[in-house]
């Protein structure tokens, strides 16, 4: 990992962090032609028998890159992974490597306040999370998206919106 790497790694950080920001500028007010994929990382783009733990499988990066290739989907950031830079540039740099453009990367969900009920809280949160983005960005509806996720985000309260929107994956 050389200084390079980090210049590099940070120019990308940058330029995801402009494209976000000129979003929000722009309202980001998504048409119903988009497609949005959301998109969870331990779980689905790792596994639990890899270490370190932020590690990455280059062959799910794969899939993933040729599923955003092939439909035109656009990412908005549901992992918890958004919330911390040094893994988001990971995840940056590691998705450029696979031919998916920071360009591509739009938004993250908001982060919103812990809410306990008979749901399990981290697919609570985590549905919770999408339903406020879809609610905010897209007033006229969101035609084509779908959440990618580990996470069983189909037992929340918010399992009407995920039915036929949902993709989950195992950690193995």
């Amino acid at each position: 990992y050389s200084f390079r790497d980090r210049k590099s790694e940070a120019n990308r950080k940058g330029v995801y962090r402009r494209n976000i920001d000129q979003a929000k500028r722009m309202g980001l007010n998504i048409d119903k032609s988009e497609r949005i994929i959301f998109l969870d990382v331990d779980g689905v783009l790792n596994t639990e028998f890899m270490p370190p733990r932020d590690a990455l499988h280059e062959k799910l990066l794969q899939r993933l890159s040729d599923v955003v290739n092939t439909t035109g989907s656009k990412i908005v950031l549901s992992s918890t992974w958004r919330l911390h830079e040094i893994f988001r540039a990971k995840l940056i740099n590691a998705l450029a490597h696979v031919g998916i453009d920071s360009s591509l990367i739009i938004d993250d969900t908001p982060r919103l306040p812990l809410r306990l009920g008979p749901w399990p809280a981290a697919e609570q949160q985590r549905s919770a999370e999408i339903a406020t983005w879809i609610r905010k960005n897209c007033p006229k509806g969101l035609l084509s998206w779908c959440a990618i996720d580990d996470l069983n985000l189909i037992n929340s309260e918010h399992s009407d919106l995920f039915e036929g929107h949902f993709v989950r994956t195992t950690k193995e």
